[in-house]
């Protein structure tokens, strides 16, 4: 999903969890939030380029024949 970040105003509190919230007018606190979000955006980033590796590395059309053709010879 998109990250969400409003100051603390009308409904919007009760649409966002208080983590997303800052204080209406605080340059600081929209500051602190977009950093928060930059540094979780780019941990996010980071796990699903791993993810992404593994995946490619343990799902690979070679060796998914490669294990399939060593399982059925294990069967022989």
């Amino acid at each position: 999903g998109i990250p969400a970040i409003a100051s603390n105003v009308g409904g919007i509190n009760e649409a966002l969890p208080k983590s997303h919230l800052f204080k209406v007018g605080s340059i600081s606190e929209l500051a602190t939030k977009l950093s928060e979000e930059k540094q979780q955006n780019d941990a996010r980033i980071a796990e699903a380029t791993s993810l992404q590796k593994v995946a490619g590395e343990r799902f690979s059309i070679k060796r998914m024949v490669a294990d399939t053709l060593n399982f059925y010879r294990q069967l022989i």
